[in-house]
Order: C-alpha cells, then sequence, then structure tokens
C-alpha cells in the first residue's frame, strides 16, 4: 500500500512571513549595508539614518560586541570583527574601548529610538551607544539638570539675574514680559520641588 501524504494548501505569503526587511538588492547587499552601520556606528557612537535599517543592525552590533569579550587573542573573536568592521583601524576600539566599558552589561548597550520622518514620509531612527559621553536622547528623569528644558531654564535664570548683560536694543522688556517670565521660573522652582 503507498504512503499518503497530507495535503496542505499553499496560502498566500503575508508580510509577518518575512524573516528581514527588504534592505537592498538581496542578501548580499543587506549584509553589506549592516557591515556598514556596524561600522559607522563604532567609529560614531551615535548614527541618524532609516529606522528599519538601524533596527536591523543593533543586533549585529551587540553580538559582535559580545563575541568581543572573548579576548583580541581569541581566533573567532578576531574573525568576526575583521568581517564586520569595515575599517581596520576600528577593531582595536572594539576590544580596548566597547568591551572595558560594556563588560558588566550583557546586552541592551545599544538603542534605537524613533526620530521625526523625512518630508518623503520615509521613518527614521537613530541607533545609539549608551555611556558613549554624548547628551542623553530621552533623559532618565524628566527633572534632572540635563534635561534640555532645564538648560535653556537655568541659562534664563543666570541671564535675569547677571546684572553685568546688557540687553540688546529692540528687545527691551516692559513690565508685562517681566511679569511672565517670573511666573514661569516660579512654576519651574514648584516642580523642581516635588521631585
Amino acid at each position: 500500500m503507498p504512503i499518503r501524504y497530507a495535503w496542505k494548501p499553499k496560502r498566500s505569503p503575508k508580510r509577518e512571513d518575512k524573516y528581514w526587511r527588504n534592505l537592498g538588492k538581496g542578501p548580499a547587499r543587506r549584509l553589506d549595508l549592516i557591515r556598514n552601520v556596524v561600522t559607522k556606528l563604532y567609529r560614531y557612537e551615535r548614527l541618524e539614518m532609516s529606522y528599519d535599517l538601524a533596527d536591523e543592525a543593533q543586533p549585529y552590533a551587540e553580538k559582535l560586541i559580545n563575541i568581543a569579550k572573548l579576548g583580541d587573542q581569541n581566533a573567532y573573536a578576531m574573525s568576526m570583527a575583521d568581517y564586520y568592521i569595515t575599517e581596520k583601524d576600528l577593531i582595536p576600539k572594539l576590544f580596548h574601548v566597547f568591551v572595558p566599558r560594556y563588560a558588566d552589561m550583557s546586552d541592551g548597550f545599544i538603542k534605537v529610538f524613533r526620530s521625526p520622518p523625512t518630508p518623503d514620509n520615509r521613518p527614521m531612527g537613530i541607533i545609539d551607544m549608551k555611556l558613549n559621553g554624548y547628551p542623553p536622547l530621552r533623559p532618565e528623569h524628566p527633572y534632572s539638570e540635563d534635561n534640555i528644558l532645564n538648560v535653556l531654564i537655568n541659562s534664563a535664570k543666570r541671564r535675569q539675574t547677571d546684572s553685568n548683560i546688557t540687553q540688546p536694543e529692540g528687545l527691551a522688556l516692559d513690565s508685562n514680559n517681566k511679569a511672565a517670565i517670573n511666573s514661569n521660573i516660579e512654576i519651574h522652582n514648584e516642580l523642581h520641588t516635588e521631585k
């Protein structure tokens, strides 16, 4: 008696069935794009690009740092670094800067954030390495001193109290503007004391 196989109807492919995004003309171009992003990320430590490309390159960059924790004497780690980093002067930076920086972290040291889309409505993103020395994209606490709004308000306070700064011509403040500025500063001080 012949073996009978169950017939499975073919279904049309869906978008979620794709296991990678269409980033170029085939898998070789996709890997080239990812290698270039990983290299530039290791050079500049923060990049702005299309969100899809940043999101696709993030696990490769993290995995390479985790592999580099094996050490620069490890043949596997050196071959992976040689493959993924196209600018060879960055290989020592991987082993001597990033590995000590992220020695106590196993993952989560590269973040991808969404940024406003381009005029042609292409989604944009920022890929960022933690502990890189740049100001944070999102502050840890909204009332921290590093928050851009707090920096601007504090500089306005210093300008108002500093008597050495004279106002340029044409920007003289009348009593209504001074009252509005003082009320905004009072609201800011109340928010800071509520922490």
